[in-house]
């Protein structure tokens, strides 16, 4: 899957992804959140999920430059009143609604604990 680095706000290399190097600079180095968005932009097609708590990154993408893409949450906004599960899975099909390719096997539902 092709990931946008924090690092460079380029698209991030093979051999970066397996540098510990690399990980290093992502910890200690300003993130280049902007940058990254700014690349994603060049393709209206681009489908943004926002893995992570609240949907902040989702309006800060919105806000750098990603106005005509799709923008998709993955955790509820913490006063929505579904369950996560019930968000999560929503969320699911509207990717699928994109085209993207969908794995239906694999989601499973969440087990009471």
């Amino acid at each position: 899957i092709p990931l946008v680095s924090n690092v460079t706000g380029t698209w991030l290399r093979p051999e970066e992804a397996t540098a510990p190097e690399y990980w290093v600079r992502h910890l200690c180095q300003a993130v280049r959140f902007a940058d990254g968005v700014l690349e994603l932009a060049h393709d209206a097609d681009t489908v943004l999920l926002v893995v992570g708590p609240g949907q902040s990154l989702g309006g800060f993408a919105r806000q750098s430059g990603l106005t005509r893409q799709v923008i998709l949450p993955s955790v509820r906004y913490r006063y929505d009143r579904q369950s996560d599960e019930a968000f999560l899975l929503g969320t699911l099909g509207k990717l699928w609604l994109t085209g993207a390719s969908i794995e239906w096997s694999a989601p499973e539902p969440a087990t009471p604990s």
